[in-house]
């Protein structure tokens, strides 16, 4: 499965060209917020097919140590929250 999907990026984003085990990488997108910043990248394994989405999320946080800590764990467990809502409800996690 060389052939590049029509979303790959190709270059240094894709890696099946120099791995049997690669990956096709889509350019990642990018979107500011009042918040911060959400970045998104696809990835496709070159020798099974299998996809997976990547997301970083990038938030401003201010205030009192405390403050920052609640606010770290809520947007954790938010973010949590909505994969769980959205995959169903076999999710799991570790930490």
């Amino acid at each position: 499965m060389n052939r590049h999907p029509h979303w790959c990026q190709k270059g240094h984003h894709c890696t099946t060209e120099r791995h049997t085990t690669g990956e096709h990488a889509s350019a990642p997108e990018c979107w500011s917020t009042s918040f911060g910043r959400l970045v998104a990248t696809r990835y496709q394994q070159a020798d099974t097919g299998r996809t997976r989405l990547e997301i970083r999320v990038v938030v401003h946080l201010t205030g009192t140590e405390q403050r920052i800590q609640e606010s770290a764990r809520v947007a954790i467990a938010t973010v949590y929250a909505a994969l769980t809502h959205r995959a169903g409800t076999g999710a799991t996690h570790d930490h």
